[in-house]
């Protein structure tokens, strides 16, 4: 009986099918977890744009949308480096959006907090009142902390809580909220107005 022992050429090529599906797999792995990523994060950007967002953010929402979709059919083609590139350019564009987002969240926070306590100051002995007031400054703070770390979503979230504890001043003095903030209401619920 002879000896069998594979040839150079077949251990070659056996090895380069294990690393090519390795590779082709990690694409796939790293293609799904984008896709996964991207598409939750615009979920809860688009809630912000469409409430207190410019019609260049809307747009930019919309071309977000789109490069997902592609990335999607790129993915269901099993073309998952094409898939990659597609959600890596949505991932990016939601940054730039979140970036723009949050300063306009800023500065409306700013002005709620400001115009609330000047509407609410013959109440700020009352020390719920005074707690809530201290909350809406330490999420501001948090805000503004955020910005320059460059965590746009936490600039966000962290003034849609200093807004909120700012309008729950209203109820603690037994006095409804303004017609003027009820887009703030719904928005910190995470919900379109």
């Amino acid at each position: 009986m002879k000896n069998i022992q594979p040839s150079k050429t077949l251990l070659v090529l056996v090895f380069s099918i294990i690393i090519t599906s390795l590779v082709y797999s990690s694409d796939r792995t790293d293609a799904l977890s984008l896709q996964k990523q991207s598409t939750e994060e615009l979920a809860i950007l688009e809630i912000a744009v469409k409430n207190f967002g410019t019609d260049k953010e809307l747009a930019d929402v919309e071309k977000a949308k789109k490069l997902n979709k592609i990335g999607n059919l790129k993915y269901n083609q099993s073309k998952y480096l094409d898939a990659k590139a597609q959600y890596n350019e949505s991932i990016k564009l939601q940054y730039a959006i979140s970036k723009s987002m949050a300063s306009i969240y800023l500065k409306r926070t700013e002005v709620i907090i400001d115009d609330v306590g000047i509407d609410l100051i013959d109440y700020t002995d009352q020390p719920n009142v005074q707690k809530y007031f201290k909350i809406a400054a330490e999420n501001m703070a948090t805000a503004k902390k955020s910005l320059g770390m460059k965590h746009y979503t936490h600039v966000i979230n962290a003034c849609r809580s200093a807004k909120n504890y700012t309008l729950k001043t209203y109820t603690l003095v037994n006095k409804e909220i303004p017609e003027q903030y009820q887009k703030d209401l719904i928005d910190n619920t995470k919900k379109i107005f």
